[in-house]
């Protein structure tokens, strides 16, 4: 699955995205959650722990609840968008 960084989540990772293979981090036979996958993304990218906290999560183009069970699957394609103050 395709995961993707903007703003400050981009510098944290050091890159624009990742390409991550759910069987990775998942239990044989059990399709991982979004909660499963942003757990994954922080031990790859450590950096990234204090933005996910703030950030709006989307899954296929839609933004979802962070700590949501729904499930994931490969073909599918998170984005990370913290959020940006104006003045």
């Amino acid at each position: 699955m395709k995961v993707l960084y903007f703003a400050s989540a981009r510098d944290a990772a050091g890159q624009g995205e990742d390409t991550i293979n759910l069987s990775s981090f998942s239990a044989k036979g059990q399709h991982p959650t979004l909660d499963d996958l942003l757990g994954h993304v922080q031990t790859i990218h450590d950096r990234l722990r204090p933005i996910i906290k703030t950030s709006l999560v989307s899954l296929n183009s839609e933004y979802v609840l962070k700590g949501s069970s729904v499930k994931l699957n490969d073909s599918d394609e998170v984005a990370i968008i913290p959020q940006v103050s104006g003045g």
